[in-house]
Protein backbone atom coordinates (compact mmCIF):
# COMPACT_ATOMS: atom_id res chain seq x y z
CA UNK A 1 0.00 0.00 0.00
CA UNK A 2 2.97 2.52 0.06
CA UNK A 3 2.11 3.15 -3.77
CA UNK A 4 -1.34 4.92 -2.26
CA UNK A 5 0.54 7.41 -0.07
CA UNK A 6 3.33 8.49 -2.55
CA UNK A 7 0.24 8.78 -5.46
CA UNK A 8 -1.97 11.23 -2.69
CA UNK A 9 1.33 13.21 -2.42
CA UNK A 10 1.83 13.74 -6.37
CA UNK A 11 -1.73 14.59 -6.26
CA UNK A 12 -1.66 17.34 -3.62
CA UNK A 13 1.56 18.53 -5.55
CA UNK A 14 -0.08 18.63 -8.98
CA UNK A 15 -3.42 20.17 -7.53
CA UNK A 16 -1.80 22.86 -6.73
CA UNK A 17 0.35 23.47 -9.59
CA UNK A 18 -2.80 23.08 -11.46
CA UNK A 19 -5.20 25.31 -9.29
CA UNK A 20 -2.61 28.37 -9.13
CA UNK A 21 -1.67 27.71 -12.86
CA UNK A 22 2.32 27.00 -11.87
CA UNK A 23 4.64 25.74 -14.86
CA UNK A 24 7.34 23.41 -14.07
CA UNK A 25 10.82 24.73 -15.49
CA UNK A 26 14.32 23.94 -15.58
CA UNK A 27 17.52 25.46 -15.78
CA UNK A 28 21.07 23.82 -16.14
CA UNK A 29 24.76 24.98 -15.54
CA UNK A 30 27.64 22.57 -16.14
CA UNK A 31 27.49 23.19 -12.14
CA UNK A 32 23.98 22.47 -11.11
CA UNK A 33 20.13 21.98 -12.55
CA UNK A 34 18.02 23.97 -10.94
CA UNK A 35 13.94 22.86 -11.01
CA UNK A 36 11.32 25.59 -10.87
CA UNK A 37 7.98 26.95 -11.02
CA UNK A 38 7.07 29.43 -12.53
CA UNK A 39 3.69 32.07 -12.58
CA UNK A 40 2.63 35.22 -15.47
CA UNK A 41 0.07 36.33 -14.57
CA UNK A 42 -0.84 38.67 -17.18
CA UNK A 43 0.16 42.65 -16.51
CA UNK A 44 1.96 41.81 -13.37
CA UNK A 45 5.49 43.51 -13.53
CA UNK A 46 7.40 42.38 -9.86
CA UNK A 47 8.54 38.95 -9.72
CA UNK A 48 8.57 37.09 -6.26
CA UNK A 49 11.58 34.59 -5.54
CA UNK A 50 10.94 32.19 -2.86
CA UNK A 51 13.55 30.03 -1.36
CA UNK A 52 12.76 27.44 0.50
CA UNK A 53 14.31 25.96 4.00
CA UNK A 54 16.43 22.86 4.51
CA UNK A 55 14.65 19.87 3.71
CA UNK A 56 11.68 21.66 2.15
CA UNK A 57 11.23 22.07 -1.76
CA UNK A 58 9.07 24.36 -3.85
CA UNK A 59 6.10 22.36 -3.57
CA UNK A 60 5.71 23.06 -0.21
CA UNK A 61 4.83 26.45 0.75
CA UNK A 62 1.14 26.41 0.98
CA UNK A 63 -1.96 27.64 -0.41
CA UNK A 64 -1.79 30.79 0.89
CA UNK A 65 1.60 31.76 -0.49
CA UNK A 66 0.74 30.09 -3.87
CA UNK A 67 -2.50 32.58 -4.33
CA UNK A 68 0.09 35.55 -5.12
CA UNK A 69 0.56 33.54 -8.29
CA UNK A 70 -2.68 35.28 -9.01
CA UNK A 71 -0.95 38.84 -9.24
CA UNK A 72 2.42 38.61 -9.40
CA UNK A 73 5.30 36.59 -11.63
CA UNK A 74 6.07 33.97 -8.93
CA UNK A 75 9.53 31.86 -9.44
CA UNK A 76 9.14 29.09 -6.80
CA UNK A 77 12.65 27.41 -6.51
CA UNK A 78 14.07 24.16 -5.77
CA UNK A 79 17.29 25.08 -3.78
CA UNK A 80 20.13 23.06 -5.47
CA UNK A 81 21.01 19.83 -3.84
CA UNK A 82 17.01 19.74 -2.50
CA UNK A 83 13.89 18.62 -4.21
CA UNK A 84 13.77 18.17 -7.66
CA UNK A 85 17.25 20.10 -8.38
CA UNK A 86 20.57 18.17 -8.74
CA UNK A 87 22.37 17.25 -5.85
CA UNK A 88 25.95 15.97 -5.91
CA UNK A 89 27.85 14.83 -2.50
CA UNK A 90 31.58 16.53 -3.88
CA UNK A 91 29.81 19.64 -3.86
CA UNK A 92 29.19 22.36 -1.72
CA UNK A 93 26.01 23.77 -0.45
CA UNK A 94 27.16 26.27 1.69
CA UNK A 95 25.17 29.65 1.50
CA UNK A 96 27.67 31.54 -0.03
CA UNK A 97 28.01 29.00 -2.92
CA UNK A 98 24.48 29.13 -3.29
CA UNK A 99 24.31 32.77 -3.47
CA UNK A 100 26.99 32.11 -6.55
CA UNK A 101 24.47 29.83 -7.76
CA UNK A 102 21.16 32.03 -7.45
CA UNK A 103 23.27 34.81 -9.18
CA UNK A 104 24.08 32.70 -12.19
CA UNK A 105 20.71 31.82 -11.99
CA UNK A 106 18.60 35.16 -11.98
CA UNK A 107 21.02 36.40 -14.53
CA UNK A 108 19.61 34.42 -17.55
CA UNK A 109 15.79 35.52 -16.66
CA UNK A 110 13.83 38.17 -17.96
CA UNK A 111 12.92 39.52 -14.51
CA UNK A 112 12.16 42.47 -13.34
CA UNK A 113 11.50 43.97 -9.89
CA UNK A 114 12.97 41.52 -8.18
CA UNK A 115 11.21 40.86 -4.46
CA UNK A 116 13.58 37.99 -2.57
CA UNK A 117 11.57 36.04 0.03
CA UNK A 118 13.25 32.64 2.10
CA UNK A 119 12.35 30.77 4.98
CA UNK A 120 14.94 29.54 6.92
CA UNK A 121 18.45 28.52 5.13
CA UNK A 122 16.35 30.04 1.98
CA UNK A 123 15.72 33.25 4.17
CA UNK A 124 19.82 33.16 5.08
CA UNK A 125 20.36 32.78 1.60
CA UNK A 126 18.22 35.35 0.47
CA UNK A 127 19.55 37.62 2.65
CA UNK A 128 23.39 36.90 1.99
CA UNK A 129 22.34 37.92 -1.64
CA UNK A 130 20.73 40.57 -1.08
CA UNK A 131 23.84 42.05 1.00
CA UNK A 132 26.11 40.69 -2.22
CA UNK A 133 24.03 42.45 -5.36
CA UNK A 134 22.09 45.21 -3.77
CA UNK A 135 21.21 46.45 -6.69
CA UNK A 136 19.55 42.82 -7.77
CA UNK A 137 16.80 43.23 -5.08
CA UNK A 138 14.21 45.81 -5.28
CA UNK A 139 12.32 43.93 -1.94
CA UNK A 140 13.53 41.52 0.52
CA UNK A 141 11.24 39.51 2.92
CA UNK A 142 13.29 37.30 5.17
CA UNK A 143 10.90 34.05 7.00
CA UNK A 144 13.08 33.23 10.47
CA UNK A 145 16.28 33.45 8.38
CA UNK A 146 19.17 31.12 9.79
CA UNK A 147 22.38 32.50 10.80
CA UNK A 148 21.78 34.54 13.70
CA UNK A 149 22.36 33.96 17.35
CA UNK A 150 19.80 34.08 20.11
CA UNK A 151 20.00 35.59 23.51
CA UNK A 152 17.70 32.69 24.37
CA UNK A 153 18.46 29.59 22.16
CA UNK A 154 16.04 26.92 20.72
CA UNK A 155 16.71 23.58 23.00
CA UNK A 156 16.88 22.15 19.29
CA UNK A 157 19.98 24.22 18.43
CA UNK A 158 21.46 24.01 21.44
CA UNK A 159 21.30 20.45 21.47
CA UNK A 160 22.75 20.58 18.05
CA UNK A 161 25.44 23.02 19.25
CA UNK A 162 26.28 21.49 21.80
CA UNK A 163 26.11 17.44 20.88
CA UNK A 164 26.10 17.98 16.61
CA UNK A 165 23.27 15.83 16.49
CA UNK A 166 20.20 17.60 14.97
CA UNK A 167 16.18 17.07 14.74
CA UNK A 168 16.11 18.71 11.28
CA UNK A 169 15.12 15.95 8.97
CA UNK A 170 13.68 12.30 9.82
CA UNK A 171 13.83 8.64 8.17
CA UNK A 172 10.32 7.25 10.17
CA UNK A 173 7.29 8.31 11.23
CA UNK A 174 8.41 8.59 14.89
CA UNK A 175 11.29 10.95 13.67
CA UNK A 176 8.84 12.91 11.49
CA UNK A 177 6.85 13.17 14.44
CA UNK A 178 9.11 14.63 16.77
CA UNK A 179 10.42 17.10 13.60
CA UNK A 180 6.91 18.85 13.76
CA UNK A 181 7.09 18.68 16.95
CA UNK A 182 9.85 21.41 16.48
CA UNK A 183 8.74 22.97 13.48
CA UNK A 184 4.94 23.78 14.39
CA UNK A 185 3.67 24.76 17.20
CA UNK A 186 0.49 22.28 16.42
CA UNK A 187 1.50 19.54 14.53
CA UNK A 188 -0.64 18.65 11.55
CA UNK A 189 -2.09 15.24 11.84
CA UNK A 190 -2.53 13.14 8.82
CA UNK A 191 -3.46 9.36 7.72
CA UNK A 192 -1.14 7.13 8.39
CA UNK A 193 -0.62 5.76 5.20
CA UNK A 194 0.15 9.48 4.29
CA UNK A 195 2.87 9.37 7.22
CA UNK A 196 4.23 6.14 6.19
CA UNK A 197 4.92 7.81 2.71
CA UNK A 198 6.10 11.13 3.94
CA UNK A 199 8.57 9.47 6.12
CA UNK A 200 9.81 7.38 2.95
CA UNK A 201 10.23 10.68 1.41
CA UNK A 202 12.30 12.25 4.22
CA UNK A 203 14.71 8.88 4.57
CA UNK A 204 15.59 9.61 0.54
CA UNK A 205 16.21 13.11 2.13
CA UNK A 206 18.20 12.53 5.14
CA UNK A 207 21.59 12.38 3.57
CA UNK A 208 21.28 15.23 1.40
CA UNK A 209 19.75 17.12 4.95
CA UNK A 210 23.11 16.36 6.73
CA UNK A 211 25.08 17.09 3.79
CA UNK A 212 23.97 20.77 3.47
CA UNK A 213 23.44 21.37 6.91
CA UNK A 214 27.09 20.65 7.51
CA UNK A 215 27.92 22.91 4.68
CA UNK A 216 26.16 25.21 6.53
CA UNK A 217 28.03 24.70 9.76
CA UNK A 218 31.44 25.24 7.94
CA UNK A 219 30.60 28.54 6.91
CA UNK A 220 29.72 29.62 10.10
CA UNK A 221 26.42 29.17 12.02
CA UNK A 222 26.07 32.59 12.86
CA UNK A 223 27.66 33.62 9.34
CA UNK A 224 24.14 36.61 8.88
CA UNK A 225 25.73 38.18 11.68
CA UNK A 226 28.67 40.22 10.12
CA UNK A 227 26.72 40.81 6.61
CA UNK A 228 22.87 41.56 7.75
CA UNK A 229 23.68 45.11 8.10
CA UNK A 230 25.05 45.58 4.59
CA UNK A 231 21.29 44.90 3.31
CA UNK A 232 19.97 48.05 1.50
CA UNK A 233 16.97 46.79 0.30
CA UNK A 234 13.61 47.59 1.87
CA UNK A 235 13.27 44.77 4.04
CA UNK A 236 10.81 42.43 5.78
CA UNK A 237 11.54 39.67 8.96
CA UNK A 238 8.78 37.75 9.68
CA UNK A 239 8.81 35.43 12.81
CA UNK A 240 6.74 33.03 14.10
CA UNK A 241 6.37 33.90 18.38
CA UNK A 242 6.68 30.22 19.24
CA UNK A 243 9.71 29.54 17.17
CA UNK A 244 11.14 26.25 18.70
CA UNK A 245 14.28 25.98 15.73
CA UNK A 246 15.07 29.57 15.97
CA UNK A 247 14.14 31.26 18.55
CA UNK A 248 12.16 34.65 18.30
CA UNK A 249 14.93 36.22 20.25
CA UNK A 250 17.17 36.10 17.18
CA UNK A 251 14.65 39.52 16.52
CA UNK A 252 17.29 41.29 18.88
CA UNK A 253 19.74 40.94 16.75
CA UNK A 254 18.07 42.02 13.44
CA UNK A 255 16.84 45.39 15.84
CA UNK A 256 20.85 45.63 16.27
CA UNK A 257 21.78 45.38 12.79
CA UNK A 258 19.16 46.54 10.71
CA UNK A 259 17.48 48.75 12.38
CA UNK A 260 15.26 50.21 9.39
CA UNK A 261 14.11 46.64 8.77
CA UNK A 262 9.99 45.99 9.52
CA UNK A 263 9.29 43.41 11.84
CA UNK A 264 6.26 41.23 11.86
CA UNK A 265 5.78 38.74 14.65
CA UNK A 266 3.15 36.49 14.32
CA UNK A 267 1.27 35.46 17.18
CA UNK A 268 1.15 31.51 18.36
CA UNK A 269 3.15 30.64 14.65
CA UNK A 270 6.06 28.46 14.94
CA UNK A 271 8.75 28.17 12.66
CA UNK A 272 6.68 27.75 9.22
CA UNK A 273 4.02 30.49 10.05
CA UNK A 274 3.60 30.46 6.20
CA UNK A 275 2.01 27.26 6.66
CA UNK A 276 -0.11 27.51 10.35
CA UNK A 277 -0.80 30.81 9.98
CA UNK A 278 -1.19 31.54 6.34
CA UNK A 279 -3.58 34.20 6.51
CA UNK A 280 -1.43 36.40 8.36
CA UNK A 281 1.87 35.68 7.01
CA UNK A 282 0.03 36.70 3.26
CA UNK A 283 -1.53 39.82 4.77
CA UNK A 284 2.08 41.01 5.81
CA UNK A 285 3.88 39.98 2.48
CA UNK A 286 1.13 41.63 0.22
CA UNK A 287 0.95 45.38 2.74
CA UNK A 288 4.54 45.24 2.21
CA UNK A 289 5.01 44.64 -1.59
CA UNK A 290 2.28 47.08 -2.28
Amino acid sequence: MKWLGQLALLGVRQQNRVRYRLKSRRWKTADCEIAYLLSRPRGARSTLVFLHGLGASKDQWGPHIYSLADAYNCVFIDLPGEGESSYDRTQSYSPFVQVERLKAFLETQCFTDIVLIGSSIGGCIACLYAATYPTGVSRLIALAPAGLAAMRPSPAMSRFVREGKHPFGYRTVSEMQAFWDIVFTSAPEVPTFLAKALAIKGAFRYPRVGKILGDFEDAGLYLLQSRLAEVQAMTLIVWGSNDRVFDISCVDEVNRLLPQASICIIRGAGHVPYLEYGEQTLAAIRQFIL
